[in-house]
């Protein structure tokens, strides 16, 4: 096992956010390797200052199995996928009171997917689409002209086609696929 190794096992040991096998097999480690054993003892001896600052708490009991289920959710990873987290989006301005965030963006296709969020009152242009656009509305409202979508909706805008301005008179959350 390699320093590197040894310091994370240990971090993880002394801080409490291993679980199965790899707690198992730290717990079993600080009893039998000195190494191991050193650097739990030199992780703790300098985080002990903290509990004369901070004191003992105990967190809500359902608080720990809440982060454990998170970090676990975090790890988790299918091969050959790809997988953006809530939370982890790069919102970026398009208009006043409008943002997107790429959810992906397939070159070979020439398409993107992306989440649009508008703030109530928003507007967002009139624009002509290179190919369809597919508007799926999460949540809120959207309306074009008299076209007036809710949560569930779905809209399609063909190649070629433009609508009249959308405004969402109480914010809105959609997923769209567009042209790239």
């Amino acid at each position: 096992m390699t320093q590197e190794e040894i310091q994370e096992l240990a971090a993880g040991l002394v801080l409490g956010t291993l679980r199965g096998d790899e707690r198992s097999r730290a717990l079993m480690l600080e009893q039998s390797e000195p190494e191991f054993m050193r650097a739990v003892a030199a992780l703790e001896r300098s985080l002990a200052p903290l509990l004369s600052v901070l004191g003992e708490e105990s967190p809500p009991a359902d608080q720990f199995a809440a982060i454990e289920a998170r970090i676990d959710q975090a790890r988790a990873t299918l091969p050959g996928t790809f997988t953006m987290r809530a939370g982890s989006y790069d919102w970026q301005p398009l208009a006043e009171g409008v943002d997107a965030a790429m959810l992906w963006h397939n070159e070979k296709a020439k398409r993107r997917s992306m989440l649009i969020r508008m703030q109530p009152g928003a507007h967002y242009k009139s624009h002509e689409h290179d190919d369809d656009e597919e508007c799926f509305v999460i949540e809120g409202d959207l309306v074009f002209g008299e076209v007036r979508l809710k949560a569930g909706d779905f809209h399609l805008a063909p190649r070629g086609r433009n609508h009249p301005p959308a405004y969402s008179p109480s914010g809105c959350l959609l997923f769209i696929t567009a042209a790239a």
